[in-house]
């Protein structure tokens, strides 16, 4: 998957958070989760974990 794509999946988790946000709905995390947890997204980590930042509690993102 090129990188650009990788950008429009994570701008359209960005919209779906943001909706979560403003509304409440849990469809709209649901539907975040759904997208950054998509098996293209996934592969792009697993092939790019260097370049991805650890999360809050110290694990790395494909854990």
């Amino acid at each position: 998957m090129n990188d650009k794509r990788v950008l429009v999946f994570a701008m359209n988790a960005i919209v779906h958070l943001k909706e979560y946000i403003d509304s409440g709905e849990p469809l709209d995390l649901a539907a975040a989760n759904g997208v950054l947890n998509g098996p293209e997204v996934r592969a792009w980590i697993e092939d790019n974990k260097i370049l991805l930042p650890l999360r809050r509690d110290g694990k790395k993102l494909n854990e």
